[in-house]
């Protein structure tokens, strides 16, 4: 019988980490998308989604580096229940529920 303690392997390890810039790719979505069509259009917007999504995964592919390894998990599960809640609550309520005027 193998007596080694079981551990989370990096690739685990990234994908419960990837919690966070998940809630941070989820904000503008859920929160900040109708002020941001009234701002630049209803033509541009998910284009702009799609770009600050793409900052966000370079941000935290940089940051990644920085953040000490015991911080992954607890990050990562922070910030998948905050996405999952934000989410849970856009769907139950609307896509007005959560809008922040500009």
């Amino acid at each position: 019988m193998n007596n080694k303690p079981h551990k989370i392997g990096p690739g685990v390890r990234a994908w419960i980490f990837w919690g966070a810039p998940a809630f941070f790719l989820m904000v503008p979505v859920v929160c900040l998308y109708e002020p941001l069509a009234r701002f630049v259009g209803e033509k541009i917007a998910p284009y702009v989604v799609v770009v600050f999504g793409g900052l966000i995964t370079i941000i935290t592919m940089i940051v990644d580096d920085y953040i000490p390894e015991r911080l992954f998990i607890p990050i990562g599960i922070i910030g998948w229940a905050l996405t999952f809640s934000f989410l849970y609550w856009y769907y139950c309520f609307g896509p007005g529920a959560l809008v922040v005027n500009l």
